[in-house]
């Protein structure tokens, strides 16, 4: 077994074990909060905005359910408070900012960005082009 296992060519990368306790991909908690994050996103809320409303949903402000009922007390919240207010649960809340960045992360390192490919030297005018057309 010895000599089979110095004849087959070992990885030049080495393995990396993954915990089965969540810390790689995130915690339900981070997905939650992210999840929460990206219904504000979709709602067309910008990302201050929508990690300041996260994290005072976190907190156990409700919004609503439905689109409609999320975007009204949405409003009238940030009427209230203010859009550009940091409150003490606002986007420099540290939980919500790093669950957020930590699935973020997570998912960039899984999903692979998708640029057309561009040979060595030709960049640049790939991209003078691509520039021109938009």
């Amino acid at each position: 077994m010895a000599e089979i296992d110095e004849q087959i060519p070992k990885s030049l990368f080495k393995a990396i074990t993954l915990k089965n306790d969540g810390r790689w991909l995130g915690t339900e908690t981070d997905w939650d909060i992210f999840n929460l994050y990206e219904r504000w996103k979709n709602l067309r809320y910008t990302d201050a905005t929508s990690q300041q409303l996260t994290a005072h949903e976190v907190a156990g402000h409700n919004f609503g359910t439905s689109e409609e009922e999320r975007r009204e007390h949405a409003s009238s919240f940030l009427k209230k408070t203010g859009s550009q207010t940091l409150t003490g649960k606002s986007k420099r809340n540290p939980e919500t900012r790093d669950a957020i960045k930590i699935i973020q992360d997570s998912i960039a390192s899984v999903f692979p960005k998708f640029e057309p490919y561009c040979p060595p030297g030709k960049r640049n005018k790939a991209t003078l082009n691509s520039k021109r057309s938009d």
